[in-house]
């Protein structure tokens, strides 16, 4: 029934279109550009400012904000330091005049401090027993190789011991 309604075409063995080819006599198409708008070599870049930078997240915009220089007064005088010495210090000196909050977020970043030497101190102990695993590993060859002639000597000694008897 369905042959029925075939046409000529679609008896036809289907082919591949080929791929368009371009002055050069190359073909062009996906990942094949055509040689007349490639860059060549020598000339003037297509892109002369080059890729954009990538953009500014949160976490980089405070880091570089922490590390700037501000001016503050005390008793010693005015001087500069960084903007992160700054805000503890702040935070130091509301806690000490009965902040509560200031003084969670002090025990918040001692704690973190604290989590921060710990893991620190553990990857260190890991790698310490990996690198002892690893000397106990090398162990000469020339020492493996006189241990095993020496043993081979031992083995030998004791057949002809058992022979002779």
């Amino acid at each position: 029934m369905s042959d029925d309604k075939r046409t000529p075409d679609q008896d036809k063995p289907r082919t591949r279109k080929k791929a368009p080819v371009g002055i050069n006599g190359k073909p062009t198409g996906y990942k094949n550009p055509p040689a007349k708008n490639t860059w060549k070599k020598g000339k003037p870049s297509p892109n002369p400012k080059g890729r954009p930078k990538k953009a500014r997240n949160y976490k980089s915009i405070l880091r570089e904000l922490l590390d700037s220089e501000v001016a503050i007064r005390d008793a010693n005088g005015s001087r500069k330091i960084p903007a992160r010495r700054a805000y503890l210090m702040k935070i130091l000196d509301e806690a000490l005049k009965g902040g509560i909050r200031q003084a969670e977020i002090l025990l918040r970043i001692e704690g973190d401090m604290e989590d921060a030497v710990l893991q620190a101190e553990a990857e260190q102990r890991k790698k310490e027993e990996a690198d002892l695993k690893q000397e106990n590993l090398d162990i000469p060859d020339s020492f493996l190789d006189d241990y095993y002639k020496k043993r081979l000597r031992a083995d030998q000694n004791r057949e002809k011991k058992n022979d002779k008897k």
